[in-house]
């Protein structure tokens, strides 16, 4: 019988339908994973992710909703087992060398693609529609274990659907407006999009502290586009790529030049939507505001 097994044995709960992860030699990044998959997981700890540091690490990322079991030194005189909240866990400092971490989810996660803008918190419909959004995250061609900068990320609704793409990767939400802030981080609380980190800042400020990008969304520059493209340029990652939306015929002819400008390959989509409404018996429709959406890839042999 394995250590796992035991450890759910004894809060009398089944085991097969649990995730499994372990912190040794590792960080404790792919826990957020196996949460945002599974109700149910085991976290084999080690002496520095011990499971005071991995519940810190859980609670700086906002994850709520969880239940925490410490299993020490089982099938042993010395076994431990006890429930508590990850606020109580956290604030203890010794545990025993053969510890073992069970966190059970109070509900099973949901995850669907296409979020309606309605699910979103937002204001004054400041939002990426629907099937722009698709577009957008098509283009940037996430992996599971992308690093992507989403810029003027406004109330996060790229940046909580590229979450589920990118599951062990890292979303970096950049937003300089207090009240988008506020909106964006109730809804990495809502859609529980644990990877995705807000940074409160106006970029270019704040981009060069953070880890290089596989790709870079900007939803809103502030004027500054220029600025952002260097910032961009010296940190985005060979092969990277960078999306941009734009509403005017102005705003897409200066980034798409100015992308052309540093040696990029770009394309550039215009995306007309119109969405039916019932009028009586019968249905017409209405056409959203189009948007220019900029795909620009760096070419590898570009890099330096």
């Amino acid at each position: 019988v394995s250590s796992v097994q035991l450890a759910f044995a004894r809060i009398k709960e089944s085991w097969e339908d649990a995730a499994f992860v372990s912190t040794h030699g590792r960080g404790p990044e792919e826990i957020l994973d196996a949460l945002s998959r599974s109700r149910k997981v085991a976290v084999l700890t080690d002496e520095r992710w011990n499971p005071g540091a991995v519940v810190k690490f859980l609670l700086d990322r906002g994850v709520s909703g969880v239940r925490a079991y410490l299993c020490e030194n089982l099938g042993t005189e010395g076994e431990r087992v006890e429930e508590m909240s990850l606020s109580e866990l956290s604030s203890m400092e010794e545990f025993a060398p053969l510890s073992l971490l069970l966190l059970l989810r109070e509900r099973e996660p949901e995850r669907a693609f296409g979020v309606p803008e309605g699910e979103f918190a937002h204001r004054r419909g400041l939002i990426t529609k629907q099937e722009i959004r698709a577009i957008v995250l098509s283009k940037l061609r996430l992996s599971e274990r992308s690093i992507l900068w989403d810029i003027g990320a406004g109330s996060g609704s790229i940046s909580i659907e590229a979450s589920f793409l990118a599951r062990k990767g890292r979303i970096f939400a950049v937003e300089r407006d207090p009240e988008q802030i506020r909106l964006l981080k109730e809804n990495v609380r809502r859609f529980e999009a644990w990877n995705v980190e807000v940074i409160r800042a106006e970029a270019p400020e704040g981009l060069s502290e953070l880890p290089d990008p596989d790709a870079v969304f900007i939803g809103g520059s502030g004027g500054r586009m220029e600025e952002i493209l260097d910032a961009v340029c010296r940190k985005l990652k060979s092969g990277g790529r960078i999306v941009i939306n734009a509403a005017t015929l102005e705003s897409v002819n200066a980034a798409a030049c100015s992308l052309k400008r540093r040696g990029f390959e770009t394309e550039v989509a215009l995306i007309n939507v119109a969405r039916s409404k019932a009028v009586a018996d019968l249905t017409l429709f209405n056409a959203l505001n189009p948007v220019f959406v900029i795909t620009a890839k760096i070419p590898e042999e570009k890099v330096e």
